[in-house]
């Protein structure tokens, strides 16, 4: 609670810094304790790792990606901390780099950080804040766009097995009950 109240604090890099600082002190005190066990779970070095992605720090994505790397198993909620802490920081590159990995580990051997909609938008982000080469920007976050288009598309066929009467879920669908020609209520949308 108290690391993610730093990342809450808006206390920028002075913030991130006491959080880390308060991590080493818990995973110190985890080591020396009797079971000798440290961590167990990610939500600690996730909860530092949104300490950088707001402390407005040109280095916040390498100082959040280090606290990745500290992971055994990083979870793709750690990674997408890490994305966000890059995306914040104007690295898309680095974003970039981090999104493929978790493709790549998903193929591999670890699916369960195949890049979801948060990963990707986040990506997405990053790209669009990236002043340096704005053709370079538009047209990587453009790529990310349409792979995630072309995702949804392969995820809705495998999971209704080819039902093409499926509305897409940001398209509303209008209600077959209409009101009649001279009433002044809007037709029904439903979601």
């Amino acid at each position: 609670a108290v690391l993610n109240a730093y990342a809450k604090s808006g206390g920028g890099k002075a913030a991130a810094l006491r959080a880390e600082q308060l991590l080493i002190q818990m995973q110190n005190s985890l080591f020396s304790s009797p079971s000798g066990k440290g961590l167990e779970t990610d939500v600690c070095h996730n909860a530092v790792m949104d300490c950088w992605s707001v402390s407005r720090d040109p280095q916040a994505g390498d100082r959040a990606e280090s606290w990745l790397r500290n992971l055994d198993c990083p979870s793709r909620i750690s990674y997408n901390a890490c994305l966000k802490a890059y995306s914040r920081s104007e690295a898309p590159r680095q974003a970039q780099r981090l999104l493929d990995e978790m493709r790549n580990l998903a193929k591999t051997s670890h699916p369960e950080l195949e890049p979801d909609k948060i990963s990707i938008s986040t990506c997405i982000d990053a790209w669009s804040k990236y002043t340096e080469n704005v053709t370079e920007a538009a047209y990587q976050a453009e790529a990310l766009l349409r792979q995630m288009e072309l995702d949804y598309e392969e995820s809705s066929k495998a999971n209704h097995k080819g039902s093409l009467d499926l509305p897409h879920p940001r398209i509303p669908r209008r209600n077959s009950a209409r009101t009649n020609s001279h009433s002044k209520q809007p037709d029904i949308v439903t979601y």
